[in-house]
């Protein structure tokens, strides 16, 4: 029960993700285009979730410039940074209160 839980819990979070995604399309700022969808998998106190977010350039750009996630800024997700803020706290309060090898499982 606790799993079904748990993995029903990453479904609706990735559900709500998808939708405000849909939202910052609706209302990305003038002179910006989407160019394609990247995917992400962040881990999470609930489970690994994987989300599909926009990547937008700005209409004047060339190719490989200047290229944004509205969804990252929205949500203030750091770049190259696959743990959420929760998780994060979570693992350090841990890695100094445990032994190493501990931890580590």
């Amino acid at each position: 029960l606790e799993q079904a839980c748990l993995e029903y819990a990453c479904w609706l979070f990735q559900t709500i993700i998808q939708q405000l995604d849909d939202e910052l399309l609706r209302m990305a700022p003038k002179g910006w285009i989407c160019i394609g969808k990247r995917t992400r998998t962040i881990s999470t106190m609930i489970g690994d979730i994987q989300i599909t977010r926009r990547l937008y350039r700005k209409a004047t750009a060339k190719n490989g410039q200047g290229g944004r996630f509205l969804l990252d800024e929205a949500l203030n997700i750091k770049p190259r940074r696959r743990v959420t803020h929760g998780l994060l706290k979570l693992m350090v309060s841990l890695a100094t209160r445990l032994p190493f090898r501990e931890v580590g499982l």
